[in-house]
């Protein structure tokens, strides 16, 4: 590796506190690749990777710009160019606020004067850019084909389209523009140009024009080498899976096709489809833990996989595990996606797609690549074809036995896209089930409906196709396998769902993970997730998650709830349980901050014009998520209420975990709360002075919060790594004695006070990455 990538390695893997994956990737011919540029990509979790190019020579602005455009194909969130007269660091818009602590890490010997310094270019998104080009393919497909009329059905003519529209942007990333057509028997290359012109699908698609047919094949090459001067910017080999999937998803959302599956729902919203699943939170977060298993085994299976954006980003976390162990080639690739990867939907042009983003994938831009000219291996593309079908496992041949005949019957049920043959045939218990069907209603005549409650006990006119496919998941997991379906967050309570709500009390374990914004609001419409496991439970885990924050570092709330406590015909709202008995606890023998000061409280903005009256005053502001209280001979300047005299007892409660807890769970729900409101509700335990017990509790709280206020100005004076080691694990101790002598104060059972300790700390610093979040 060079000298300065390898600098660089060690310099990000510093700033992250972990070990990075890294790999180089050849260049597309051009400006850049003849200048001898060399690429190395970064691998930051499964949501960032950093590429940097070498440049052996001072840089002209077109290779500049070539450079620039590899960047942006392969969806770099940074990419930093290393040439002989400086550094330079670009982001993509979405990244920079994430990643701009890379600015800081360009060694400080290079001159920042040279020309490379003073380019004002940034990464660009690609998907866009193809999105169009994928339109105007369209265009040009359907006049060919026009004037061919006869020689295409109109009920094939869209999966013709679809399928010759894989083969030219095939052939612009083979660049066998100028030579012969290659051959599918004799050449890796030649089968997988054949594995995405064809889609195994019902008969009534009768598709005339073969990929091996003279015209087709001239027109291919035609459009292949027409140069396309909105790909100027695009090297077709670089663009990533999960990108060539939400092009097409924008692409195909446009098109005025009653066939074409959305992936959106109703009404207006059909046209706000735009790569909204790969940016929703619920999916960011899951993808990104599934990113942290090293040694990830067995098939996974998508039974409703649209144009394949889950598919996209599960293939790249196979890929980081060929990565890590060091075999991440074409043959590796090819082998892994035959051995793993199953992907079903009920829309042929859909499979269509994910042929192509599979293909795509086992390239991952190498497209000049000595492999592909040689004979393949057959047997991973064989299993491609039989694992990647066109239609739908939630409807089979048995459906037909509820029709008069089958003559009557096979129409309507054609329709449906059934998945031919028999629905478990060639299919496997599954490691992964990953899916986020549409959220339409399954439709169809009475037969259908029937067929549908025969089969599936959730099912309910209204409710979406993702409680029958969350059903079906379960029936297809490996043991220690687990099944993640994403749904609109209404199963929850409306009342089309209450067959799917007691399949799931039924079924345990299921894991809930519903999002929600900074307020604790809820949209009913939003994307949530069920994962489903085949490990036996006693309960069900609800996992809810801020919105809006960094995907690398989410607040997370974590609890169990009971599948007997849910009732079977209410919606479920999914309160904590232990919150909730927590909040009544407190309630009990308490009185609130306001009762205790005998409402003695005084706007801080009184300062100036009360200080006389007391030789002490206590100064409590909100800081948007928790208390400051100080104490001093003045009030505090700044400070929003202000108490006379000096309560040492009320000073240290106020800092502990307890009443910490306390204001984040009751300010959950609100926008902005007001500090008045909680001095109102904050339960207080006043002191029993003719108890002796309460008496001694009462100083062994002023002792420790003494203790721990003279700790933490020692700490912040100290320098002495040694000294400083000491000094916060004595903090520690000290947080845990008050907060036990003050749950002795309350009479909360030391199980709860080591709950509230803990969730504490996660409600605020629980990483993504932490062990005690898995799904």
């Amino acid at each position: 590796m060079n000298p300065d990538v390898a600098d660089w390695k060690v310099r990000i893997e510093k700033r992250v506190s972990e070990k990075i994956l890294s790999y180089s990737q050849p260049l597309e011919n051009g400006p850049a690749a003849n200048a001898g540029v060399k690429c190395y990509i970064f691998l930051i979790g499964n949501l960032h990777h950093v590429v940097l190019f070498t440049i052996p020579s001072l840089p002209g602005e077109e290779i500049v710009q070539d450079i620039i455009a590899h960047a942006g194909s392969v969806g770099a969130s940074a990419a930093v160019l290393i040439s002989p007269d400086g550094y330079r660091v670009l982001f993509s818009e979405e990244s920079k606020a994430d990643l701009i602590w890379l600015e800081t890490l360009c060694p400080l010997s290079k001159a920042p004067d040279g020309s490379l310094l003073t380019d004002q270019s940034s990464i660009q998104d690609p998907v866009e850019i193809i999105a169009r080009y994928l339109g105007e393919l369209r265009k040009e497909l359907s006049g060919w084909l026009y004037s061919r009329e006869g020689e295409t059905s109109e009920s094939s003519r869209d999966l013709t389209i679809q399928t010759l529209m894989n083969r030219v942007i095939l052939t612009k990333i083979f660049h066998t523009i100028e030579t012969d057509e290659p051959s599918e028997t004799t050449t890796l290359m030649g089968a997988l140009c054949s594995f995405v012109s064809t889609v195994p699908v019902l008969d009534f698609y009768d598709t005339r024009i073969g990929p091996q047919d003279e015209a087709t094949i001239k027109e291919v090459r035609r459009l292949a080498g027409s140069p396309v001067k909105e790909l100027k910017n695009i090297r077709l080999s670089w663009v990533r899976p999960e990108d060539w999937a939400t092009a097409f998803a924008r692409y195909l959302a446009v098109l005025p096709k009653k066939q074409h599956k959305k992936r959106h729902f109703q009404g207006h919203e059909e046209q706000e489809w735009k790569g909204w699943l790969l940016k929703s939170d619920v999916v960011k977060l899951i993808t990104d833990l599934l990113a942290k298993d090293d040694h990830p085994d067995g098939a996974f299976w998508d039974p409703s996989a649209g144009c394949g954006e889950l598919v996209g980003l599960i293939l790249r976390c196979i890929r980081l595990n060929l990565i890590r162990d060091e075999r991440d080639t074409i043959t590796a690739r090819l082998i892994a996606a035959g051995e793993m990867v199953h992907a079903n939907d009920g829309s042929p042009i859909h499979i269509a797609v994910v042929r192509f983003v599979i293909t795509s994938w086992i390239l991952s831009g190498e497209s000049t690549h000595s492999s592909l000219t040689r004979t393949p291996l057959w047997y991973p593309i064989l299993s491609l074809n039989r694992q990647i079908r066109a239609g739908s496992p939630l409807y089979d041949e048995r459906a037909l036995e509820e029709f008069v005949s089958v003559k009557e019957g096979y129409p309507i049920l054609r329709r449906l896209h059934p998945l031919m043959g028999n629905r478990t045939e060639g299919m496997k218990p599954f490691s992964l089930i990953i899916s986020c069907p549409d959220g339409k209603s399954p439709g169809g005549p009475p037969e259908v409906a029937c067929y549908l409650t025969r089969r599936f006990t959730s099912y309910a006119p209204g409710a979406d196709q993702g409680v029958l496919f969350a059903e079906l998941a379960g029936e297809f997991l490996a043991p220690g396998g687990k099944a993640v379906i994403f749904m609109r967050r209404k199963w929850l309570s409306e009342s089309s769902y209450r067959g799917f709500r007691q399949w799931i009390t039924h079924n345990s374990p299921v894991t809930m993970i519903v999002p929600e914004d900074k307020t604790g609001q809820e949209d009913p419409d939003n994307l949530s997730a069920l994962v489903l496991h085949s490990v036996p439970e006693q309960t069900h885990t609800v996992i809810r998650f801020a919105t809006g924050e960094k995907h690398s570092r989410f607040r997370i709330r974590k609890y169990q709830i009971f599948p007997a406590s849910r009732h079977k015909d209410d919606g479920w709202g999914l309160q904590d349980p232990w919150e909730k008995g927590m909040m009544n606890h407190l309630s009990q023998g308490t009185m609130t901050l306001s009762e205790y000061l005998f409402d003695e409280l005084y706007p801080g903005t009184a300062g100036d014009q009360i200080r006389d009256r007391a030789d002490c005053w206590t100064s409590i502001t909100w800081t948007g998520s928790e208390l400051s209280v100080c104490t001093g001979m003045a009030p505090e300047h700044g400070a929003e209420v202000i108490i006379p005299g000096d309560d040492q007892f009320l000073s240290t409660l106020l800092h502990s975990s307890l009443v910490r807890w306390y204001i984040a769970s009751s300010t959950r729900g609100q926008a902005s709360p007001h500090l008045m409101d909680l001095i109102r509700t904050l339960p207080i335990r006043a002191i029993d002075h003719y108890s002796p017990e309460e008496t001694c509790v009462s100083e062994r709280i002023r002792a420790a919060g003494s203790r721990l206020a003279m700790l933490k100005k020692r700490r912040i004076v100290c320098h002495a790594w040694h000294d400083i080691s000491r000094i916060e694990r004595q903090i520690t101790e000290s947080e845990k004695e008050l907060d036990q002598q003050i749950s002795t104060l309350y009479g909360i059972f030391p199980d709860d006070c080591r709950e509230i300790r803990q969730r504490i700390q996660s409600d605020t610093s629980l990483d993504a990455k932490g062990p005690r979040f898995q799904i």
